[in-house]
């Protein structure tokens, strides 16, 4: 039997543009039919690119999402530090859809 292939993003805030672009490339090139057949794995930041791509959310709506994200940490001075988790929680109440997370029983590491 062969082995599901695994895809893993880092946890680094810097690195998010970047996974949000690896992202919709394997979209674009994979379909989420495809993405179905990877294992993903994701830390802090990367996670929720891998539970966007698990839970099929919109590429489009999660890159406003994430714009949105980096706007309100450039315009306060400690960062994200002390919004973030209601940032965050918003915006996955807002994205996956209901159910998603059936899909990732089994290919979801966080």
């Amino acid at each position: 039997r062969r082995k599901k292939p695994s895809i893993s993003f880092n946890g680094c805030s810097w690195m998010m543009v970047f996974h949000l672009g690896a992202a919709t490339a394997l979209v674009d090139r994979l379909g989420y039919e495809g993405v179905e057949h990877i294992r993903l794995c994701g830390a802090s930041c990367g996670s929720l690119v891998a539970v966007a791509l698990v839970a099929r959310v919109d590429m489009g709506a999660f890159r406003a999402f994430v714009f949105d994200m980096l706007e309100v940490a450039q315009t306060r001075f400690f960062g994200p530090v002390g919004c973030m988790t209601g940032f965050v929680e918003g915006g996955l109440r807002r994205l996956l859809p209901a159910g998603s997370h059936k899909h990732a029983a089994g290919r979801l590491r966080v």
